[in-house]
């Protein structure tokens, strides 16, 4: 029954808070001593734990940093400072204790007569086990009588876990009983961050690590897609993300939160923004971030009905955000003309020569089309309008869609490069695109000169490919991420509890005016099991060299082209049936049917691509990286890319070589390993 209740009550999780209020008496009756000081300890049951996750993706959620944890075989007890009760209400939370032989007591101090026992009432396996909840006993017929909680554990079996006694009065009790049902997912409260947070923590475990990608980013729980906030701030990376944690479809929109030393490996934070206001009611939608001052600021859209604007907010940590009051710091009344605030979305920023830039994106007040608007700042919070960068039209049209998203804009160089996602693109596979415009911003008049459209391109020919972000690295190195996913269709491995995922950071640089890729360098400090080959095939034949099998890997393979078609399928089963990618008459291939467990239509339209591939020294020169449910693929060292989701069974984790006529693969292959 609990568990159908829990299920019901995830519907109903938009707003939950943890704070727990002083304790009465004893300052350790949390254990944030890091010791048993106050308590009287009989056994060996009981320790005095830092340990916030009881496996790789679950959590205690003790009241502060510190609990005491039961362990079996040992038994014990445990019993506090006595306290006189001036209220009718105390407060613990508790976590295990599957069977009765462990529970909480509360005794007359005096005559160790017990007064009330329980165990947990909430153990619920799988549910509800080692996270703690919160009890509240009613003692309001022993007011004024000095008492004592004892914890006892009288099994070598089982164990219970206890922290954050408190004493309460009225206030007190009356937002314990609130958080009582905040942590069964039962009832809302108005921190949205920490209702997201906790909600997050209880049901991450849901998804498990072996359902997981390894190195790409994703949402512990339920849905992510645009790459946010991607920065350098405090010695880290940060990257924040749109996500909806309650649900695996797009929803009201959080910001997400991770942070590397590398780039692969990724360390999850607290939600960073929550739509908490009036101007946000629809989301916290898309923007980046930005170091200024020793601040680290977030600048994003505000969504409501019908209107878009743009708000600030801002950390010294980076890791908790306050919302400027004077939000949003641009709306209707910083808009030019024929501008619509009902579009008006996805700011990036970026310093030069002290002051803050930002393009955004808006769509006219008069046609379908849409324009990249800059603003400026010298504080973060008074923004004026500085011109329009660029405006779409019916001729750009076959490139440039309808209305852009995601604007970004990077110096490569001496060159400006923006970066669009212009949905609406006549033909597109993907209905959206993404593109790169090389060129030059006009700082004084606020336009971007000196581009072509002939040279206005694809950034990746993939189907799982949008919105790309960049950022800055201290060693100069420019950075490019992307949500991997589209928006005409559902993430393929949705019905794992996570939808959607970013794609691995890549290196980009300017060849020209081309935009070429690779991915971050980083990777390589995760190489293992290296295979480094020649390997021959023969005409209309196929070799399996199981030293390349695998779903988290790094491959590269180099042939001199000849007739016919020369290439690789990963993700295979053995029968040549998976992600198939193949050269052939000077452009490189890919087809992902046989990795869709039939989820999407079997047409080339949904599932093959190509891209032009020049030869490098002679060579087709290919690199894929894989990750469980991914494959991404860099051609001729860079120069053009394409991105695909997959989902492969159990079977398929070979690697097949193969050629309709004689050649010969280099190959140089890695495992990715944590």
């Amino acid at each position: 029954m609990m568990r159908r209740i829990l299920a019901f009550a995830a519907s109903l999780f938009a707003g939950i808070a943890l704070g727990c209020s002083a304790a009465v008496g004893d300052p350790n009756y949390g254990f944030e001593t890091g010791d048993f000081t106050g308590w009287t300890v009989a056994g060996d049951a009981f320790a005095v734990s830092g340990e916030l996750r009881y496996d790789t993706i679950r959590y205690y959620l003790p009241g502060g940093d510190r609990h005491a944890r039961g362990s079996d075989p040992g038994t014990g007890t445990l019993t506090s400072t006595p306290f006189t009760l001036s209220s009718g209400w105390i407060s613990f939370l508790l976590s295990g204790g599957a069977t009765g032989g462990v529970h909480v007591a509360v005794v007359d101090a005096d005559t160790g007569a017990e007064l009330v026992r329980t165990g947990n009432p909430f153990y619920d396996a799988p549910d509800i086990t080692e996270t703690y909840q919160r009890v509240n006993l009613d003692l309001s017929a022993w007011i004024g009588r000095t008492l004592a909680v004892v914890v006892t554990d009288g099994s070598p079996e089982d164990h219970l876990n206890f922290d954050d006694f408190t004493v309460d009065d009225e206030a007190a009790h009356l937002e314990h009983a609130v958080e009582t049902n905040i942590r069964m997912g039962l009832d809302t409260y108005d921190d949205m961050i920490k209702a997201a947070d906790i909600y997050i923590k209880l049901n991450a475990w849901k998804t498990p690590a072996s359902a997981r990608f390894l190195f790409h980013v994703t949402g512990e729980t339920g849905w992510i897609n645009d790459p946010n906030g991607f920065t350098y701030f405090g010695d880290k990376i940060h990257l924040f993300y749109q996500h909806n944690p309650y649900q695996t479809v797009w929803g009201p929109m959080h910001w997400g939160h991770v942070t590397s030393d590398d780039f692969i490996r990724w360390t999850y934070h607290e939600v960073a923004l929550a739509p908490e206001h009036d101007y946000e009611t629809v989301g916290a939608f898309s923007g980046s971030a930005i170091a200024f001052g020793g601040k680290l600021y977030l600048v994003y859209t505000g969504a409501s009905d019908g209107r878009q604007v743009q708000a600030v907010a801002s950390s010294t940590d980076g890791f908790r955000f306050t919302k400027y009051a004077g939000n949003p710091v641009i709306g209707e009344g910083l808009l030019p003309q024929n501008a619509s605030v009902a579009d008006f979305r996805d700011p990036k920023v970026w310093e030069k020569d002290g002051t803050v830039y930002m393009i955004v994106s808006n769509r006219n007040a008069t046609n379908q089309y849409s324009k990249l608007l800059l603003y400026k700042t010298t504080n973060m919070t008074d923004w004026s309008y500085a011109g329009r960068i660029f405006q779409n039209g019916g001729n750009y049209q076959s490139k440039l869609g309808i209305m852009f998203e995601c604007p970004d804009l990077v110096t490569l160089g001496d060159k400006d490069v923006i970066i669009v996602s212009p949905q609406a693109v006549p033909g597109h596979q993907n209905g959206d695109g993404n593109v790169y415009i090389v060129g030059n911003l006009n700082y004084r008049t606020g336009a971007f000169e000196n581009w072509n459209f002939e040279d206005v391109a694809t950034i990746d020919a993939g189907f799982d490919f949008y919105a790309p972000q960049t950022m800055k690295m201290p060693d100069g190195r420019s950075i490019m991420v992307a949500w991997m996913q589209s928006w005409n269709r559902r993430p393929i491995y949705a019905g794992t509890g996570i939808a959607g995922a970013l794609t691995i950071p890549r290196e980009i640089w300017l060849v020209g005016n081309k935009l070429y890729q690779a991915p971050i360098r980083e990777i390589a400090n995760y190489h293992a099991n290296a295979t480094i080959d020649t390997i021959p095939v023969s005409a209309g034949g196929s070799v399996h060299d199981d030293r390349l099998d695998g779903i988290f890997q790094d491959l590269s393979i180099a042939f001199t082209p000849g007739a016919g078609k020369t290439g690789v399928t990963v993700f295979d089963d053995g029968s040549d049936n998976g992600m198939k990618i193949w050269y052939e008459d000077g452009r490189v291939w890919l087809d992902r049917y046989g990795v869709t467990a039939g989820q999407y239509a079997a047409t080339d339209f949904h599932n093959l691509t190509s891209v032009e591939c020049p030869l490098v020294d002679g060579k087709v020169e290919l690199r894929i990286i894989l990750d469980r449910y991914s494959c991404e693929l860099f051609v001729a060292e860079g120069y053009k890319t394409i991105t695909a989701t997959a989902l492969p069974n159990a079977m398929q984790t070979q690697v097949l070589l193969y050629s309709e006529g004689p050649t010969v693969f280099d190959v140089e292959q890695y495992d990715i390993v944590f």
